[in-house]
This record gives structure tokens, C-alpha cells and sequence, in this order.
């Protein structure tokens, strides 16, 4: 399976609990973590990495700060989505 994170890079809960989700699953799965090491993500490059990845699906953890929330809509009508909430933010 090819599963793809998207989150923040934030010292916080949810940060650790999606890298060890990455850590754990990419023992047996295909796995690619956004924001990548070294790159200045955009809607476009994540959406061009997803495209060359293919995910069978995309976990958007804790999703909010420097991506606008349309790009969660993008990705949704792409590729199956799953939305780990880890603060109240994003409904609030």
C-alpha cells in the first residue's frame, strides 16, 4: 500500500504520532511524509508528488497552518482521504 502524510512540522503530540505512524507503516508500506526534508511545499508541489506517487491514500493529519484548507478538496477528489484530528481547530 502506498499511504501519504501531510501535517506540520511541529514539535507537538501530533507531529510525533504521524512520524511514528510513518515510521511503523513505512516498515511495510510504500510512505512519503509531507513537508518534505529540504523542500518549500506549495499546493502544486504537493499535488505533483502526490500524482508521481500514487497513494492508495492520503492521511491528513492534524491538517492546518501553512496550507490553504482548498487544497484538502484537491487532494480529497484525487485519492481517498482520512483526517486524523488531533486539536479542535480545524472544526472550531
Amino acid at each position: 500500500m502506498r499511504i501519504a502524510f501531510i501535517n506540520q512540522r511541529w514539535g507537538a503530540g501530533a507531529a510525533r504520532c504521524v512520524m511514528d505512524l510513518h515510521d511503523r507503516l513505512g516498515a511495510r508500506h510504500e510512505v512519503l511524509y509531507f513537508p518534505r526534508e529540504g523542500v518549500q511545499e506549495t499546493p502544486l508541489t504537493i499535488l505533483e508528488a502526490l500524482k508521481a506517487f500514487q497513494p492508495d491514500v492520503v492521511n491528513c493529519h492534524s491538517y492546518y497552518g501553512e496550507q490553504p484548507y482548498n487544497l484538502l478538496a484537491e487532494i480529497s477528489h484525487l485519492y481517498p482521504v482520512c483526517y486524523t484530528v488531533h486539536d479542535p481547530r480545524p472544526i472550531g
